[in-house]
């Protein structure tokens, strides 16, 4: 114990070296997240302390996962009771089976008509967001215009999957975002003076830093900075379910994925 002691002391105190933030907002929720989003977009430095679950509890462990749970049970029940309603068993399992088979075949189904691609863009955020968002389509080429499939009133723009993508990832950007993802897109170097932020709740697909295999990373937010020291030293392998950083194809411009749910090995195949 002395020993111990004696090493600490002849030890130079080491100091951590502070840092500086303009509001520290404890819990990231709902309202703690959107709290530090407007003030960070105002230019002020803010912090979120979070003990576990990014964006509530809602999301992870009640509200949704419940009405999950409640509405399984639900069907359970009628599987039990289907003779009392003239259902034979048989015909009701060889039903569900063709209707998941059919959804496994076209949940990642590109959108291709006006309509398709509204309401692929409309699954891409929350609706709070997505409901007075303006709706985009990709342009033809890169470095083209993008087409607008509805106006809206808010500053926040949705856009389909992007053609040409083995899967469908529709996404929802502030304008800040948008700027960058644009310029990147159309190999231009983005230049931003603030944080930008995207939601994509359909999830995405990634590859392992471990191997390369690809699943499904799960919904998720996205940040953008203009400071791209901000993003170094960050994890970079997105199958352990936490935080990471990764950029655009052919670019070199990190931004941060916030998963907002703890991954789930069994969806890698969904």
């Amino acid at each position: 114990m002395s020993t111990m002691q004696n090493t600490t002391a002849n030890e130079p105190a080491r100091k951590a070296k502070p840092e500086e933030y303009d509001l520290v907002i404890l819990g990231g929720g709902t309202g703690g997240t959107i709290a530090a989003w407007t003030f960070a977009g105002q230019g002020q430095r803010v912090a979120v302390i979070e003990r576990k679950y990014v964006g509530g509890s809602c999301p992870n462990i009640a509200c949704l996962p419940s009405k999950n749970v409640i509405h399984s049970a639900k069907v359970a029940s009628y599987f039990r009771l289907s003779e009392a309603f003239g259902i034979v068993m048989k015909l009701l399992a060889a039903v569900v089976l063709t209707v998941a088979t059919a959804f496994a075949q076209t949940s990642d189904r590109l959108p291709v008509t006006d309509a398709e691609k509204i309401a692929d863009a409309l699954r891409a955020g929350p609706a709070f967001i997505t409901k007075d968002a303006t709706l985009l389509d990709w342009p033809a080429a890169p470095g083209g215009a993008y087409r607008v499939l509805r106006r809206g009133s808010n500053e926040w723009t949705c856009l389909p999957s992007i053609p040409g993508y083995p899967h469908d990832e529709p996404g929802c950007f502030d304008p800040v975002f948008l700027q960058w993802m644009q310029d990147s897109l159309a190999g231009r170097t983005p230049h931003i003076d603030r944080i930008g932020i995207s939601y994509m709740y359909s999830g995405a697909w990634a590859k392992s830093g471990k191997g390369g295999e690809e699943f499904h990373v799960g919904p998720h937010l996205m940040i953008v900075s203009p400071n791209q020291d901000d993003f170094q030293g960050f994890n970079r392998d997105p199958s352990n379910g936490m935080p990471y950083v990764t950029h655009l194809p052919n670019r070199t411009e990190l931004y941060l994925v916030m998963p907002v749910r703890e991954w789930n090995e069994q969806h890698v195949h969904e």
